[in-house]
């Protein structure tokens, strides 16, 4: 009895002949967060998590403090970028310009694109639930757009418009 514990014991601290250490077996170590979530919060992470169609509500929070911390590193890029942009095409409106010539200049549009960069990651992650992933279609639609301001300046140094920048992001 004795040998056949030890031999089901060694089963499962062996991987392909190679000795595991029992620590690290397994998932990594995550660790317990406890909290009190008032009802109104938990009925809003519910909405999201059918939404999006997670399957569980611990899986919904990971995913929500996922897409939070990805926003909250550049929030206060995108209040400047996006303040910026309201007034610019305020002083435009005032000169009685059309909406369709509104023009960015090509900082502003730069800033643009990495906000529209981050709102597409942040679509990716919700639809696929993984960040790597989502990061890496972000970039693609980031070069994208780098290319179409690129060819504008080389055509002429023209601004661009707002509509081409952000109508890969909307």
């Amino acid at each position: 009895m004795m040998a056949t514990g030890i031999c089901a014991y060694s089963a499962f601290t062996h991987r392909w002949g190679e000795f595991v250490p029992k620590g690290y077996r397994g998932r990594e170590k995550t660790e317990r967060l406890h909290m009190l979530i008032s009802p109104e919060e938990l009925e809003a992470i519910d909405q999201w998590q059918h939404s999006n169609r997670v399957g569980t509500r611990s899986d919904a929070v990971r995913r929500l403090v996922r897409i939070g911390l990805i926003f909250n590193i550049h929030a206060d890029e995108f209040r400047r970028v996006t303040r910026d942009l309201i007034n610019l095409m305020h002083e435009q409106m005032l000169g009685k310009q059309s909406i369709s010539e509104l023009r960015v200049p090509i900082g502003w549009a730069m800033q643009l694109i990495t906000v529209g960069q981050l709102m597409h990651a942040e679509r990716k992650l919700r639809q696929t639930g993984n960040l790597e992933t989502a990061l890496e279609e972000a970039e693609k639609e980031l070069v994208k757009a780098r290319e179409l301001i690129f060819e504008s300046r080389k055509s002429g140094s023209k601004p661009v418009r707002a509509r081409d920048v952000t109508s890969e992001f909307v």
